[in-house]
């Protein structure tokens, strides 16, 4: 089911899971240092000594306990001066003189906790916080006040006024604790607690924050796999021209030329495949009515000369009728002549098997000996590009066909070779010639379909012919640079 909401949504997923994770893991390695610096504050313990705050120790300030011997002194001698005064005052309202006057805690015990407290344990005067006057603080009967386990104690000393009447001159007791300092663990915890309250808002916090960074960030690329992915199905429907944009330098970016190319190759794959398809074709048809002519209207034309030549023969010598059939004989076999160079030229001639000299030599002796016409051949040495082989070729058969075929010739050359630019083709007839001045009413000739072939390549073609005089074809196609290759090597 997850795998179904797209790669988008699974990549912003993921983006949340492993920033989560990497949270837990960090929460994971504070705890371990958290723990051990408990176990180390456990194991170091309270080594403050009994009447000495641990952060006056620590810290190199006055102990607590002379803090409260100054302290004691100091209400001492105001209460002796107000008894004096005053020698009806009970203890505790003579405790309650002193306060009412303001004599002040000791000026360099900043920071300490400080109490001026009845014999009770009322509290008559307090700079601690934690310690209103009016509060009542349990102090025993050693004159020692009760402390929290694991905090410093608190040093206590009395306040004693002289009495000439034989009673007890105690009037109160000062405290004073000296400022404590927070313990390791209580730190470490605190500082945990803070620290796991972060970590808990920023794992609330990155649910969305990590969706939406995930979004956004994964956008441009899931737009370019999805076309991509478009045009695979393009390219697999038969649309061989689709293309994408290929942007940077990147994976995507590299991946997204891959697929150009592939689909540049693949168009010109299936390209050269239905060209080979339709020249197979035609070669095929050509075949095909080429042996429809032979076995069939060749025999026919065959029969009729056989029976022309009997009806000459049995006829009366010098009679009409037996010129006519001697005139039919000679027609019937100017059509034979002329069906034996069609049939030559429709017949397949196999270039990439034999190579273009082979084949032009294979073409001249076919003709020769079909149609007992003196053909002389030149062919040189050639590296032609393919589809110059393909004119070449061409162009020689077309010109061969139409001088057996329409110039009643009985001598033909063929000449081919090439140059350091040019790659030329001459066939010369002996025929009957025409006016090239009527080319154009000269239908069936070929000249034109060869003029297109040279054309394509960049070439020329020239026919000069005179009446009664032979035809000349002159064919001339450039090379291109790889095919000046002095290796002899075809591109």
């Amino acid at each position: 089911m997850f795998s179904r909401l797209g790669l988008r949504f699974r990549m912003a997923v993921s983006y949340v899971v492993i920033s989560a994770a990497a949270v837990l893991v960090a929460e994971a390695i504070l705890l371990s240092v958290l723990a051990y610096q408990v176990a180390a504050a456990n194991r170091r313990g309270d080594q403050a000594d009994s009447g000495q705050s641990s952060a006056a120790t620590a810290q190199g300030t006055v102990p607590s306990s002379s803090i409260a011997a100054m302290d004691a002194r100091t209400f001492a001698i105001a209460a002796t001066r107000i008894s004096a005064a005053r020698p009806a005052l009970s203890a505790q309202a003579l405790l309650a003189a002193v306060a009412d006057q303001g004599f002040p805690f000791h000026p360099s015990a900043k920071g300490y906790a400080q109490i001026l407290a009845a014999v009770n344990g009322t509290v008559v005067l307090s700079e601690s916080a934690a310690y209103a006057a009016g509060s009542r603080l349990r102090i025993t009967g050693g004159g020692s006040l009760a402390s929290a386990a694991g905090m410093p104690r608190w040093a206590v000393r009395p306040v004693v006024v002289p009495r000439h009447d034989g009673k007890s001159g105690l009037i109160g007791y000062v405290c004073v604790q000296a400022p404590t300092a927070v313990p390791a663990s209580k730190a470490a915890l605190d500082s945990f607690g803070r620290w796991l309250a972060t970590s808990g808002v920023v794992l609330v916090l990155l649910v969305p924050v990590g969706a939406l960074f995930g979004l956004l960030s994964t956008r441009k690329l899931i737009r370019r796999i999805k076309r991509l992915g478009e045009g695979a199905v393009a390219v697999a429907d038969g649309d061989l021209q689709f293309r994408v944009s290929a942007r940077g330098h990147d994976e995507m970016g590299r991946l997204e030329e891959g697929f150009n190319q592939m689909a540049s190759q693949l168009e010109a794959a299936v390209g050269a495949e239905r060209a080979a398809a339709g020249a197979q074709a035609r070669r095929g048809e050509r075949a095909r009515i080429a042996r429809e002519l032979h076995d069939s209207i060749s025999q026919d034309l065959f029969s009729s000369s056989l029976l022309a030549g009997a009806l000459r023969k049995a006829l009366p010598a010098g009679t009409q009728s037996q010129s006519q059939a001697h005139s039919l004989e000679r027609a019937l076999e100017g059509t034979m002549r002329e069906m034996r160079a069609l049939l030559l030229e429709l017949r397949p001639v196999i270039l990439e098997d034999a190579g273009l000299a082979p084949a032009l030599r294979e073409l001249c002796g076919a003709y020769q000996a079909r149609l007992g016409i003196r053909l002389s051949a030149d062919i040189g040495d050639l590296a032609l590009l393919p589809d110059t082989e393909h004119v070449v070729l061409r162009v020689a058969q077309e010109a061969l066909a139409n001088a057996a075929r329409h110039a009643e010739a009985h001598a033909i050359s063929l000449n081919v070779n090439s140059s350091d630019d040019y790659v030329v083709i001459r066939v010369c007839d002996d025929g009957r010639g025409f006016d090239p001045a009527r080319l154009e009413e000269r239908h069936g000739m070929g000249i034109e379909l060869m003029r297109e072939r040279v054309t394509e390549l960049g070439g020329t073609l020239e026919v000069q012919s005179v009446p009664g005089n032979g035809t000349e074809v002159r064919a001339c196609i450039p090379l291109r640079e790889v095919q000046r290759d002095p290796s002899g090597h075809r591109g």
